[in-house]
Parts: structure tokens; C-alpha cells; sequence
């Protein structure tokens, strides 16, 4: 079962419109991608254990230091992975005070990976700038909060993204985010709409 599960998650993934696109860009989106691919792959594949609670933990700290919007991205896997832990504790134990104590412990696991995986990025990052100690997100995010470095990189309008970079990521489904989201917006925003 788990080799059938595998292969499923496997041509799930190698379909999707998104891969094509993100994979031809440059290595940091690659990366999260296969971050998101292995953070889903641990969450879908193994039963809640203290490994893929560090594993996951480790994966959303190295996928922040390749981008750090990973954290949108993993931020629905986090969510499944805190209520799963949340029921299992409730389940082991017939105490609520026990039963938040585990899930406490449970969140410590998570926690964990992170700052394994934190230190660790921060360790080689620092390595690599010859041992100048390296914070990778914060000095991309510090970097990116100055408008004259973004204006070095060229701005773009925002209707961009829709007109651009909807199309190349949703493919033919883009017709019908246009037509549901923005054409017959004002449809279900009339009052009278479901009268007729």
C-alpha cells in the first residue's frame, strides 16, 4: 500500500502545470518546491511519530532559508500536522491536563527539527560567507525592505501577476478563476441574485 501511496504522490506531482514553470526558474524555487514535495510526502506517508515530527520541523526551517515564503506554502501541512497531534494526544490519555502536556511535547519535536535545521543553515551559510555569521531570511528580508534595491531589480505593476503569471502558473483553469472571481463578483455580491 505504502509503494502504491508513493507512486500516486509521485505522477500527482509531475502533473501539476506549477512544476513545469517553477522548475525552470531559478534554483531557490526549485528548492522550496522540493521542500513543499517532501514536507507533503512525510505528512501523507508516515504515521505521526516523533521522526516526522522533527522531520517536518527540520524541512520548514531549511525551506525559510531557501525562501521565505516557504512559510505560506507549508503553512497548511503545519496546521494538518498540530490538529493530528492535538487528537492523538487526546486520544493517548483520558486526562486533559495529560493530554496537553503531550501535545506540548509533541510541539517541542517540531520545534526541535527547527532549530536543528536553523543552526544548521546558519552554520553553513556562515561557512560560506567566509565566517561572517549569516542570517539568510533576515538579510533577504532586510534587503528587500529598501525600495531603492527593488528598483535596481525593476518593478512591476500588480496587475501582472494576473494578466502574466496566473495564466503560466493555473494553465486552462485561469479562464475560470477570470470568469468566477472577477466576472460574476458582482453576481454574488448583488442581493438580488438569488432571487431570480
Amino acid at each position: 500500500k505504502e509503494k502504491n501511496d508513493l507512486l500516486i504522490l509521485k505522477l500527482d506531482f509531475h502533473q501539476r502545470n506549477p512544476i513545469y514553470f517553477f522548475y525552470s526558474r531559478p534554483f531557490s524555487n526549485t528548492m522550496e518546491a522540493f521542500c513543499l514535495a517532501y514536507s507533503l510526502g512525510i505528512y501523507l506517508l508516515y504515521d505521526t511519530s516523533t521522526l516526522k515530527r522533527v522531520a517536518l520541523g527540520f524541512l520548514l526551517a531549511f525551506g525559510v532559508f531557501t525562501r521565505f515564503t516557504f512559510i505560506a506554502f507549508f503553512l497548511p501541512i503545519g496546521i494538518a500536522l498540530l490538529l493530528d497531534s492535538y487528537y492523538i494526544a487526546k486520544r493517548k490519555t483520558k486526562k486533559e491536563h495529560d493530554a496537553r502536556i503531550l501535545f506540548v511535547t509533541y510541539l517541542f519535536q517540531c520545534i526541535g527539527g527547527s532549530l536543528l535545521g536553523t543552526f544548521l543553515n546558519i552554520l553553513f551559510d556562515s561557512i560560506y560567507y567566509n565566517g561572517q555569521f549569516t542570517i539568510t531570511p533576515l538579510n533577504n528580508a532586510l534587503y528587500n525592505m529598501k525600495t531603492e534595491n527593488l528598483a535596481q531589480h525593476g518593478l512591476h505593476p500588480r496587475y501582472l501577476h494576473f494578466i502574466v503569471n496566473l495564466p503560466i502558473l493555473c494553465g486552462p483553469l485561469t479562464i475560470y478563476l477570470y470568469y468566477y472571481g472577477f466576472l460574476k463578483r458582482n453576481a454574488f455580491g448583488n442581493k438580488n441574485y438569488n432571487k431570480k
